[in-house]
């Protein structure tokens, strides 16, 4: 990301209980380490905790903006603020700042539980928090949102907040559930409006302790709403594995375009998926070819959801061009031959006809009678060859479904 709108990146590092708690890593970056320097941000803060940061497009400009999710402990009540820095020269002035409501002061464990995007298209980009262990209300959790405008946030809107008792959420708000654990933000229906899922791990279903819900809350113009949100767990259709007890399904969540397809795919990460460090479990893999045997060769990536395909092209990895399958290229080619076959057939009375014809014209005006003859010979050896293939294809077998 270039946080100063220039060619070269820069790393934001967060510190939490320092002085100054997110430094400002300078690039260009070498392959040995190497980097430009450091830089403060946030200077006139006391002592910042910070927790997260968040960065994304939120002006109209070209630089990347950042939130730093954090707690200004020189402040009396030492709420949990999402501090705003502007792309560019001045980024490392602190250019606003939103207060996180209801918040008890109680960091969340799992994911990334800040996103940046643009929920509402309006241009502009817009703040998502999860919340989803907050101790006062029993680790319930809660998403809130602040939409951004020409300056940074846009106060003048009062921030959402979501819960899974939110008109339209599915569920219900449960002691425990952890919603907002993990959020991520991409534009999942292709409609140009970036959604949000919300993670909520320890959500209990189908008599599993904790397997874990994902909830996808789509944008529109507005902004998000509960309306046709939808919730995913390992019961889903399509979704790998099953319903576990401490699966926490939905702990990490990362949007990225696995099949190609010009929008986002959510790959949800368990506990089981997580032994060390947070790596992302692909979605299940399309059914592979039905003989398991491949041509070798790869066509062109196509522009719809593999499920809904019914040619021969199958995708074999994901993220990958297709490729053909072997028992159907070869059911191709022999369709091809049959109908060759078919058409050499026909071509077979024709010849005969049109040569016994002019063998008899010929043998009128005294010629020889081979010719006729082997008009007759050809056409009537043609007309036995079609019949006896007419009638093997009439008796034989569909195909199965």
């Amino acid at each position: 990301m270039s946080v100063r709108g220039l060619s070269s990146c820069r790393a934001v590092l967060g510190a939490g209980g320092g002085r100054c708690g997110v430094v400002l890593r300078e690039g260009p970056f070498t392959r040995a380490g190497g980097h430009s320097g450091w830089q403060p941000l946030g200077e006139d803060h006391g002592y910042l905790s910070a927790s997260q940061p968040a960065a994304g497009r939120v002006t109209a400009d070209a630089a990347t903006d950042l939130y730093v999710l954090g707690e200004d402990l020189g402040d009396d009540d030492q709420d949990m603020r999402a501090f705003f820095h502007r792309g560019g020269t001045d980024v490392a002035r602190v250019a606003g700042a939103v207060r996180v409501p209801d918040d008890g002061g109680h960091q969340v464990g799992g994911g990334p539980v800040t996103a940046v995007a643009d929920f509402d298209k309006d241009g502009y980009g817009d703040l998502a928090i999860g919340r989803g262990q907050e101790q006062p209300d029993g680790a319930r959790g809660y998403v809130t949102v602040q939409y951004g405008g020409a300056a940074g946030p846009d106060t003048a809107r009062e921030p959402v907040r979501f819960t899974q008792d939110t008109a339209g959420v599915p569920g219900a708000s449960e002691e425990g559930d952890r919603f907002g654990a993990a959020v991520a933000a991409g534009d999942v229906d292709g409609d140009g409006y970036a959604d949000l899922a919300v993670g909520s791990p320890g959500e209990d279903l189908a008599d599993k302790r904790d397997g874990g819900m994902v909830t996808v809350l789509l944008g529109r113009a507005g902004g998000l709403s509960g309306s046709g949100a939808k919730a995913y767990d390992q019961n889903t259709s399509g979704a790998a594995g099953a319903i576990e007890n401490d699966d926490l399904f939905g702990l990490n969540l990362k949007f990225a375009d696995f099949l190609h397809l010009a929008r986002r795919s959510l790959p949800p990460v368990t506990r089981r998926s997580l032994p060390h460090d947070p790596v992302v479990r692909p979605p299940a893999r399309p059914p592979a070819c039905p003989s398991g045997r491949t041509t070798g060769r790869r066509t062109r990536p196509l522009h719809r959801p593999y499920a809904r395909s019914t040619s021969h092209v199958r995708r074999a990895a994901l993220g990958r061009a297709p490729v053909l399958c072997h028992d159907r290229v070869v059911a191709d080619v022999s369709k091809i031959l049959n109908r060759a076959d078919l058409l050499l057939d026909l071509l077979g009375p024709v010849v005969g006809a049109v040569l016994l014809m002019t063998g008899v014209d010929t043998y009128r005006d005294g010629g020889s009678m081979a010719w006729p003859l082997m008009g007759a010979v050809l056409l009537l050896g043609s007309l036995w060859v079609l019949l006896r293939r007419v009638r093997s294809r009439r008796g034989r077998p569909g195909p199965s479904a």
